[in-house]
């Protein structure tokens, strides 16, 4: 009754504005502090709290003073394109540089391991309420990895990116091909602003604007806290069979007095989440999640994360549980990959459907390497090491391969399809490579774009069955050096090209010779080509 009266009461007045699921702790507990300052009418205090939020026009220091000279004017470029990526997204933001900026940038040797990881943090970032310092300190590490290596330009611009992000309030997230998907590992590509990263700054500068407009017209304003409950974080479902469409539901109740904002972010594409949304104040909501199991052959385990404007748990992790029979088997006893010696080979591929699985081939095709193939019934004992099943007695179809020695030097690959009578899976496919001789992969190295920071590739030199050793490993390039180490448990070796940074402007076409113990192939090649700015 009392909970009843006080939702009556806060109904008549003015609420502070719903802050949306992904913004971050910080900014949330600085944007609450306004409100309570607000509803107890301190509006001197308001704006005291109110001036540690995100501005529109940054300003920012930026110290590269422990960067080596030759890499400065790179990472600054780095810096300013991020810069200009936020702004893309919004004319309202500006940047300034500053002798005493809200933002500061500086750079160490290396950050400290994180014990969660094991890697040395690529950045990290302090917030701080004391008027003489920046309200956001963010230091890069230079190495990072492990083994470490060097920050490159596309580091120095995603960890720029992240940290305006981050000055706006907007949390991390799990993907980390979106700009506040951290990680401390070495960058492959790129980040962008993601669409959900968008939309939160978006109404981030809109609660701003609201709490600013408070202050300026002495409008006391209502602190309504969502609370968070979920009636559980691991959903087990009932046994499913491979194809089944899984439908779990997930109790979300707000037990605070403000709007509880959510969204729902899946590990895979293969599950479908309920739209972002709000539940109302002592109110519980169902949601739903369902996952597609057609491409999943054993028990399935995959997340979702709920984020949330719940100020103390703003983020929680949900596990879904399947477990799962599959509906059909292909079983290659030789392994997908398929030696090939002089005068070719046959290798048999079983076909199993499952028990009651209505999986009935009606015809197949062959497209790829230069092989034949015929299909046989099959009865008999066959183990499944995939599925770490020992022999037993299967029944199914056996597609014999008879693969031609005329195949390329190389690895070739050839895929079988299989059309059935099933409506749910009429066409299942198989696809089987095959090595004829030692090979690169890849054989093509694209660096892409380079500057003056040193970089490194890999290539893996295979040869699976040949007892092969390289001997040697040499580049007709003056900035490419090649080095090699075997790979522990296998015969495979790895190829690290190293470029040292130091090649003029154009453009690279450089051949690495690796050298082999095995008589038929003394030579394996490696191009190289990257475009030096």
């Amino acid at each position: 009754m009392l909970a009843a009266i006080a939702l009556a009461v806060i109904s008549f007045q003015k609420l502070g504005p719903i802050l949306p699921p992904s913004c971050s702790t910080s900014f949330q507990a600085t944007a609450l502090s306004v409100e309570e300052a607000l509803q107890s009418e301190n509006f001197e205090l308001a704006r005291k709290r109110w001036s540690l939020l995100p501005k529109t026009t940054i300003t920012y220091t930026w110290d590269d003073s422990k960067v080596p000279q030759n890499y400065r004017a790179e990472f600054r470029k780095a810096r300013d394109e991020a810069f200009a990526m936020w702004k893309q997204k919004s004319a309202q933001i500006k940047f300034e540089a500053s002798p005493k900026g809200e933002l500061h940038f500086s750079f160490e040797p290396i950050l400290a391991i994180r014990p969660d990881t094991g890697y040395p943090a690529s950045h990290v970032g302090f917030f701080s309420e004391d008027p003489s310092l920046p309200r956001l300190d963010f230091v890069m590490g230079l190495k990072r990895g492990k083994p470490a290596v060097g920050a490159e330009v596309l580091d120095v611009f995603d960890d720029v990116a992240y940290a305006v992000g981050s000055y706006f309030g907007i949390a991390d997230g799990i993907y980390d091909t979106y700009t506040m998907g951290a990680t401390d590992l070495p960058r492959v590509g790129r980040t962008s602003i993601s669409g959900t990263e968008f939309n939160t700054l978006r109404v981030n500068l809109a609660a701003i604007n609201a709490l600013d407009n408070a202050i300026k017209t002495k409008t006391p304003l209502i602190v309504a806290k969502s609370r968070l409950l979920l009636d559980r974080t691991v959903l087990e479902a009932a046994p499913a069979f491979q194809g089944d469409r899984v439908d779990l539901h997930l109790q979300v109740t707000n037990a605070g007095t403000g709007p509880l904002s959510f969204s729902m972010f899946p590990d895979c594409g293969c599950t479908i989440v309920t739209d972002p949304g709000v539940v109302d104040p002592q109110s519980t909501r169902m949601l739903q999640v369902a996952v597609d199991t057609r491409l999943f052959i054993t028990n399935i385990e995959k997340h979702v994360t709920l984020y949330t404007n719940d100020p103390e748990t703003p983020v929680k992790v949900v596990t879904m549980k399947i477990p799962l029979k599959p509906r059909y088997r292909f079983i290659c006893p030789t392994g997908d990959t398929v030696v090939v010696p002089k005068g070719g080979r046959k290798v048999a591929l079983y076909l199993i459907p499952a028990k009651k699985s209505d999986i009935e081939p009606v015809s197949f095709k062959f497209d790829g390497m230069d092989a034949s193939v015929t299909v046989q019934p099959f009865s008999g004992v066959l183990a499944d090491p995939d599925m770490h099943e020992g022999p037993m007695e299967r029944k199914g179809y056996k597609y014999i391969f008879n693969i031609k020695d005329t195949i390329p030097s190389g690895r070739t690959f050839g895929t079988l399809q299989v059309l059935t009578s099933n409506s749910e899976f009429p066409n299942l496919t198989y696809t089987m490579y095959a090595q004829k001789g030692i090979i690169a992969l890849p054989e093509d190295v694209p660096l892409g774009q380079i500057g003056k920071v040193p970089r490194t590739a890999n290539v893996i030199i295979s040869g699976p069955g040949l007892n092969f050793k390289v001997t040697g490993a040499e580049s007709n390039s003056a900035h490419l050096k090649a080095s090699y180490s075997q790979l522990p448990g296998s015969s495979d070796y790895l190829l690290t090209i190293h470029y040292d940074g130091l090649a003029k402007p154009g453009e690279i076409l450089s051949t690495i010779k690796v050298k082999t113990s095995s008589p038929s192939q003394p030579i394996v090649y490696v191009s190289v080509r990257a475009i030096v700015q």
